[in-house]
This record gives C-alpha cells, structure tokens and sequence, in this order.
C-alpha cells in the first residue's frame, strides 16, 4: 500500500511541474512569443569567411525580452580551435553602430563558451522601439562575434 501511494504521490508531482514553451522544446528558429509575453529571437553563428561549418567555429544566441527594452541572452560559441573571441554586439545590417553590446574587453576562449547576461537596447527617437521593430522585421538584424584575429574567422548571424 505504502508502495502504491509513493508511486501515485510521485506522478502526481510530475504532472504539476512547470513545463518550456512549446516553441523552445521544439527548436524553433523563428521569433515566438510565449504566454506569460515574453518574445524569444534566435540567432545561428557561422564564419564569416566561406568555412563550412562543420570544418570551423559556429554558435547561437537567443533574446529573450520580458519588456520593450529589457532582455536575456544566451550567447554559445563552439570552437574546436578555441579561438580567441574578445567581442560580440548586435547591429542594423549594413550599419556599423551597436545597439547592444553582448561582451567586450572580455577573452572567450574554449572549445564550448557559453555567456548569459542581460542589457537594454536603446529607445529610439522615431517613436518605434527596437523590439517592435524586430517584431516586424527580425531579419534586419544580426549579431557579430569578433576574434582577436588568428586562423579563426570572426562569427556573424541573422536574428530570427
């Protein structure tokens, strides 16, 4: 009997555990939002230079945002050369401002890094913020990780 309630006590608790978002377990790679509003963007890295790859360094990062300005971000580098990495921020394409700085003045270096943090991004003066603005065109964005140069190509990605 003792068996019985110890057994049913223990599906009972798994069931009431807080489960992902659908979106995350499944890998999306496009923008989700989840219930409690949070919007989640992705990134896939890989050299800029034309390196498969599977031959060179590549690596991912998620956005999380909880409000207009806030987020979280997991930024992952795998790199069998571990290579020296000293920088990574988000831009416009095509403009060489930053709009978040992710790292700088930092050395990453490792075979597997992963970087978790939070920032802001600006409030822009023509009324959009950049969160609705990546709500509407996400591709208009990328991350770019820097190397302190070397064999290793620096890493870039589009924000999905």
């Amino acid at each position: 009997m003792l068996r019985w309630l110890v057994i049913v006590g223990v599906a009972a608790g798994c069931v009431s555990l807080p489960s992902r978002s659908v979106a995350r377990q499944a890998g999306v790679s496009e923008a989700s939002s989840t219930a409690t509003g949070r919007m989640v963007f992705r990134a896939g890295l890989a050299p800029e230079t034309g390196t498969e790859a599977r031959q060179g360094p590549t690596g991912t990062l998620e956005l999380v945002f909880r409000d207009e300005e806030r987020f979280e971000y997991v930024l992952i580098l795998r790199d069998a050369s571990q290579a020296l990495y000293h920088s990574a921020i988000v831009v416009r394409k095509g403009a060489s401002e930053s709009l978040a700085v992710l790292a700088a003045g930092v050395e990453l270096r490792g075979a597997y890094v992963q970087l978790r943090g939070t920032g802001t991004f600006p409030v822009e003066s023509q009324g959009e913020t950049v969160l609705e603005e990546l709500r509407r065109a996400p591709g208009a964005f990328e991350v770019f990780v820097k190397t302190s140069g070397g064999a290793s190509p620096n890493l870039r990605g589009s924000i999905r």
